[in-house]
């Protein structure tokens, strides 16, 4: 059985690269370090998705059960071993009906957990929709609203899916965790994908949290600056805006919305 990672642990680590980093006087050897640096931030993420893969598989177990007790009381209550025979085969199929949910659950989050090898074509708004299903839990937890406008044509581009799906992954948390900890009352997250021109997409998340402190807005691409203070690690935006440059051709911007911050995602399509 797989161990809940230790995130007291895992941000030791996560320091103890950074300080070598720090330090680091070869090309070579920041390299190195980076590499390090992205394995341990994966980890992390992979630590938040076990935790969303268990909320979401608590109510169909939990439901199990509490069927198989109502069953019982069935069987005590009827007369007929028609009815019982009946009642018996509702039960099995709920119950496999639950057993099909979760196996599904964990089909999902397993797939998208692979590492993606080869560069490939794919759909963006595709993965956006992916990853707001694997997040729904959370979302759905919170009463996070999602708004979404999507570009009625698809905004193809040739590159690594699962590394924009980190990418989304870490900017949707960031917002999520913004609206939980200030106490938002009525939270929503907006999502808009459109094509700019030609060859150019664009993706923009913009949340209603109140938007993020001047001085930590300015660095927050930076390296080791954490919009979450002492609870965040810095590496997610630093290595999202990596992944964005390397490999998509494009950019992450933030900055400051109506009712909270806009993190702006542009990046090469084919046209």
């Amino acid at each position: 059985l797989l161990k809940p990672l230790d995130s007291s642990q895992l941000l030791r680590k996560l320091e103890k690269i950074v300080n070598e980093l720090n330090q680091a006087k070869s090309k070579n050897r920041e390299a190195e370090l980076e590499k390090r640096l992205m394995q341990q931030s994966k980890m992390a993420m992979m630590g938040e998705m076990l935790a969303i893969i268990t909320h979401q598989l608590k109510q169909p177990l939990s439901a199990i059960p509490l069927m198989v007790a109502r069953h019982i009381q069935d069987i005590e209550d009827f007369d007929c071993s028609k009815d019982c025979l009946n009642s018996a085969l509702e039960l099995d199929k709920k119950i496999d009906n639950q057993i099909e949910h979760m196996v599904s659950t964990i089909s999902h989050f397993s797939n998208f957990l692979k590492p993606t090898i080869n560069k490939s074509e794919f759909d963006v708004i595709g993965s956006i929709k992916e990853t707001l299903t694997i997040l729904e839990p959370k979302l759905n937890c919170g009463e996070i609203k999602i708004y979404l406008d999507f570009s009625k044509t698809a905004l193809l581009v040739y590159g690594y899916q699962k590394e924009l799906n980190q990418v989304l992954i870490n900017i949707l948390i960031n917002s999520a965790d913004a609206l939980f900890e200030r106490g938002i009352k009525d939270k929503k997250i907006s999502i808009k994908a459109y094509k700019k021109s030609e060859n150019i997409g664009v993706v923009e998340i913009e949340d209603n949290a109140g938007g993020l402190d001047e001085k930590i807005k300015e660095r927050a691409f930076d390296p080791y600056v954490s919009t979450k203070g002492d609870k965040g690690t810095g590496i997610g935006l630093y290595l999202s805006q990596k992944i964005i440059k390397e490999n998509m051709g494009g950019d992450i911007e933030l900055e400051d919305g109506e009712e909270g911050a806009i993190f702006r995602i542009t990046f090469k399509i084919k046209s």
